[in-house]
């Protein structure tokens, strides 16, 4: 069984939205043999950003503030402990020239370990409105408008790969799995990215925390095989938001994977 685990969330500061501490998840990481773990808190920030929760900012001082001690917590914890702790981010990207100049300010005064490619939102070009995918029907898009952000949902996964910040790409298919998009809509959509990812040789988890909420990982088991197909490089995810989901199918996914001859898989 893979023996690590990248993509995990605690409850630093009372604004993140893990359920146990860092130091929980290090220690139950370590107790399970696990050799490494990374901890990646959100990034969520955006002038435009409809902020439902604590760790969502508008603000770039304040998302900074929290990024750095959350970090600093991580690497704290990590002198404490055998077990490997990494220190790193799950980043929700925007393409804007504003929004990358904030962050690449951010990540080269804290100089994380890795970082997560994320999108959580749907959102225009001008990026003047942005609207969660958990919360899409509260908006009072057409069809045809929730049609068209859903397929930039997909390219704006390529412009963060061709950004050069980030190590993998998390929970890809997000769409499909919180039932907001169905596979058919984006085929042409979805054929691009993946030449575009094999191309690039880039890294993609299988976020096991999609088969507790719909009973397949995310990206779904068909997109795995095709991914699989062209070589793309695959980890496996829990995205464990507390110390009891470390790990969370792994054994199964691991086994559906050398069924499928899967021979690409990614480690920092």
């Amino acid at each position: 069984m893979q023996k690590f685990t990248y993509h995990t969330h605690n409850n630093s500061q009372g604004i993140f939205d893990g359920q146990n501490s860092c130091e929980e998840m290090v220690s139950k990481a370590e107790s399970m043999g696990f050799l490494e773990i990374g901890v990646s808190n959100h990034y969520i920030c955006h002038p435009n950003l409809d902020c439902k929760y604590p760790q969502d900012f508008n603000d770039f001082q304040k998302a900074s503030e929290a990024a750095k001690r959350s970090i600093d917590e991580i690497r704290e914890v990590s002198g404490k402990h055998k077990i490997k702790v990494l220190a790193g981010m799950e980043v929700d990207f925007f393409p804007s020239v504003l929004w990358q100049n904030k962050f690449e300010k951010l990540i080269t005064e804290i100089k994380p370990d890795y970082l997560i490619c994320s999108n959580h939102r749907l959102y225009p070009d001008d990026e003047s409105f942005m609207c969660s995918l958990w919360f899409v029907d509260k908006f009072s898009l057409t069809k045809k408008e929730k049609n068209e952000l859903i397929k930039k949902y997909w390219r704006r996964i390529s412009l963060g790969i061709e950004s050069g910040y980030f190590d993998f790409v998390a929970h890809i298919d997000l769409p499909y799995g919180l039932g907001v998009s169905k596979p058919e809509l984006c085929l042409d959509e979805e054929e691009a990215l993946i030449e575009f990812l094999a191309c690039k040789n880039f890294p993609v988890e299988i976020n096991t925390k999609s088969i507790f909420r719909c009973g397949e990982p995310s990206p779904n088991w068909g997109f795995i095989r095709r991914l699989v197909s062209k070589n793309i490089p695959l980890l496996i995810s829990d995205d464990a938001h507390s110390a009891e989901s470390l790990g969370y199918k792994f054994l199964e996914v691991e086994a559906n994977l050398k069924e499928l001859g899967c021979k690409n898989r990614f480690k920092l």
